[in-house]
C-alpha cells in the first residue's frame, strides 16, 4: 500500500496527508495499515491532531526545572519541545490534560529531552481523585485552554480531611500561597501538603473580579440570559487579590445503640413515688378494661 503522507518538517515527525494527522515517525506504518484518521477515544499509539497531542501518560521525577520546590512538581507535564511546537504549547504555559468524559486536571508544560517526541510526563501523585485518574499507562489528551482564564475574586473549596477549626486559617494560607497564579475550574481537586499529610480539596465555586468581564461580553450574555461565568467549564485564575475560603465536612458516625428495657425494680430510693404513680395511672384508666390495665402494668414489671 503506497504511503499517505510525508516526513513533518520537524525531523521524525509524520504528517498524513489523507486525515492530517502528525505522529511519530515509528508509528507511520501501524497508521497507514491502520485507521485512518485514528480513533479519538480509543487510540492505540500516539498522535497529534488540531494542535491537540493523543498520546500516553508516564510517571517519573523530572528534576530540570531549577527553582522548583518539591510540592510545586505536581503542576507540571513534560513534553518534546517538538511535541509542544506542533501544539502550539508556550514554555510554561496551562494546559488541559483529559482523562476521560469526565475528569480533568491544569498543568503548566515544560520542555523535556528525556523522553520520546509523544511521551507525556508528570510526578505521581500521593492522594486523591487525582492520583486515581492520573494513572500510568492511561490515555490523555494535553490541549490549549478554550479561553483566556478570568481572575478570581472568590474561591471557596470543601475538604474531608480531619483539620481542627483552630488550623483552618494557617491551611488556607498554605493553599493560597501554592495556587496562586494557577488556573482552576468549578469540580477541580487540589493537593496540598499540610503538616506532613497529604490534604485533597474540592473546588466548590469560583466568582471572577467584576471588572474583569468584558462589557460586550455580558451584553451577549444577558441577552441569551446565561451568565458566562457560571458555567461550569469556566477557567479562573487565581491573583493575589482572589479571597479563599474552606468548609470542612463533618463525617456522620453512626453508632448503634443498645436498647434496654427497664423496669420499676430497676430504679432505686423511689418506692414510694413510683406506687403513687400506679395509683394515679390506674384512677385515670378505671374506665379501661382490666385486661388493659394489667398489660400496662406488665409492661413496667409491676
Amino acid at each position: 500500500m503506497p504511503p499517505k503522507g510525508r516526513r513533518s518538517g520537524i525531523s521524525n515527525w509524520y504528517n498524513c496527508e489523507a486525515c492530517g494527522v502528525v505522529l511519530s515517525q515509528k508509528d507511520a506504518q501501524q497508521h497507514n495499515n491502520g485507521v485512518c484518521p485514528p480513533n479519538e477515544t480509543e487510540w492505540d499509539y500516539a498522535f497529534i491532531k488540531d494542535h491537540v497531542l493523543f498520546s500516553y501518560l508516564e510517571h517519573s521525577e523530572v528534576n530540570d526545572i531549577p527553582g522548583v520546590k518539591t510540592q510545586e512538581r505536581q503542576f507540571f507535564i513534560y513534553l518534546s519541545q517538538s511535541a509542544m511546537q506542533l501544539c502550539r504549547f508556550e514554555i510554561g504555559e496551562q494546559v488541559i490534560l483529559a482523562l476521560n468524559n469526565t475528569d480533568s486536571v491544569i498543568r503548566t508544560v515544560w520542555p523535556t529531552s528525556e523522553r520520546s517526541l509523544t511521551s507525556v510526563t508528570t510526578s505521581p501523585m500521593v492522594s486523591g481523585n487525582n492520583k486515581k485518574v492520573l494513572k500510568e499507562g492511561c490515555r490523555i489528551k494535553v490541549q490549549k485552554l478554550p479561553d483566556k482564564p478570568l481572575p478570581a475574586s472568590f474561591i471557596h473549596l470543601t475538604t474531608s480531611a480531619e483539620i481542627g477549626l483552630d488550623s483552618v486559617d494557617h491551611l488556607i494560607t498554605t493553599t493560597k500561597q501554592l495556587y496562586t497564579g494557577k488556573v482552576l475550574k468549578r469540580g477541580l481537586e487540589l493537593n496540598v501538603s499540610f503538616y506532613g499529610m497529604a490534604v485533597d480539596l474540592i473546588v466548590k465555586d469560583i466568582v471572577p473580579i467584576k471588572c474583569a468581564t468584558d462589557n460586550s461580553l455580558e451584553n451577549q450574555l444577558e441577552k441569551l440570559n446565561i451568565n458566562k461565568y457560571y458555567l461550569t467549564n469556566q477557567y479562573f485564575i487565581m491573583v493575589d487579590a482572589s479571597k479563599w475560603t474552606i468548609t470542612l465536612k463533618v463525617k456522620h458516625n453512626e453508632k448503634k445503640v443498645n436498647i434496654k428495657n427497664i423496669s420499676l425494680s430497676d430504679i432505686g430510693g423511689y418506692k414510694e413515688l413510683t406506687q403513687e404513680l400506679v395509683r394515679t395511672i390506674s384512677t385515670v384508666l378505671k374506665k379501661t378494661s382490666n385486661s388493659h390495665c394489667k398489660s400496662i402494668f406488665k409492661v413496667y414489671n409491676i
